[in-house]
């Protein structure tokens, strides 16, 4: 296009758009005694720092060496009177971190048959509201604890993390509890969940990385049939489920579930392992779920070997 431009064009355009009447006008007037600003000289560093001191110290963590042998004669295992194992490993951290994690296992394979969309709706709605907390309460409680808290829950499981300082870890685990324990389920937050999820899965129908992953798993997992815990729904499937759930659904589902049939729980860092035990065992070792718990099994079947190609025309990407 640039090779088949004449010299005529660039003059008729260049009268049709720089007029004077557009043109704003500067004038520069030189002076004799012009006012410039000073810029002082570089300080010398060892001079301006010479009587600097630090602040307050950050604690150092302690020197362990983390053998397996070394971790066993550390690590503290308690049961739960809801039979929960509670494993706990104090060790002293750089600045007093701490990290803990939950999990609790619910259902079998009978009881969850076609309730994955209750699940995943469940768990994405745990940090979304509580009885005594709207979603941006929840955000500032955990900005309050200096705490980076995540609780989210699936098909056979809900899980929780927490990374926050020794001070703080009692109130994070209250915290994490109320989010378990007692979600409100908000009805516009459900809503908003549910589009999420519909507009994910539509935009997923032409994205190659979607398609190939899903391909592959619903390839894998093909002798289950719909409904199951291992079977792996098309997008089309997905937006048909999404559409159909209701919000009373979700709360019979964690009505239903939550609570552990089965659970562990983690403390890993700097803490007080006497006053963590109790105060874990009053927060969580009297939660049970209605639902008896047997693990889904995913035993090995021989599939067969397949080349599949899928066609995305309007992308230009592609994945293997």
């Amino acid at each position: 296009e640039v090779m088949k431009v004449p010299p005529a064009d660039v003059t008729r355009v260049a009268k049709a758009y720089l007029k004077s009447s557009n043109r704003t006008e500067g004038e520069f007037i030189p002076t004799a005694t012009p006012d410039r600003a000073e810029i002082p000289a570089t300080p010398d560093l060892a001079t301006v720092f010479k009587d600097y001191k630090g602040g307050a110290t950050i604690q150092q963590g302690e020197t362990f060496d983390p053998t397996p042998q070394n971790i066993e004669a550390r690590v503290v295992r308690v049961k739960l009177p809801n039979g929960i194992k509670l494993v706990m490993f104090p060790k002293k951290t750089r600045g007093g971190t701490v990290v803990a994690r939950i999990n609790v296992h619910f259902g079998d394979e009978k009881s969850l048959f076609g309730k994955a969309t209750q699940a995943e709706i469940a768990g994405a709605l745990l940090m979304r509201g509580t009885k005594n907390k709207n979603r941006q309460q929840i955000q500032d409680a955990t900005d309050k604890l200096k705490a980076q808290i995540s609780v989210t829950g699936g098909v056979t499981e809900a899980n929780a993390s927490i990374r926050t300082l020794d001070a703080n870890l009692a109130d994070s685990l209250r915290l994490v509890r109320e989010l378990l324990r007692e979600p409100s389920f908000p009805e516009t937050e459900f809503e908003q969940v549910r589009q999420q999820r519909i507009a994910s899965a539509e935009e997923g129908k032409t994205e190659p990385n979607n398609l190939v992953q899903l391909d592959l798993f619903r390839h894998l997992n093909s002798e289950f049939p719909r409904g199951h815990v291992h079977y792996v729904s098309t997008l089309d499937e997905q937006i048909e489920d999404d559409k159909k759930v209701t919000l009373d659904q979700v709360r019979s589902f964690y009505q239903q579930f939550y609570g552990p049939g089965d659970g562990e729980i983690v403390l890993s860092g700097q803490f007080d392992p006497e006053p963590m035990r109790k105060l874990v065992t009053e927060l969580f070792g009297d939660w049970k779920s209605t639902s008896p718990y047997h693990r889904v099994t995913d035993s090995y079947t021989k599939v067969e070997a397949v080349n599949h190609k899928i066609e995305t025309p309007d992308k230009q990407n592609g994945l293997f």
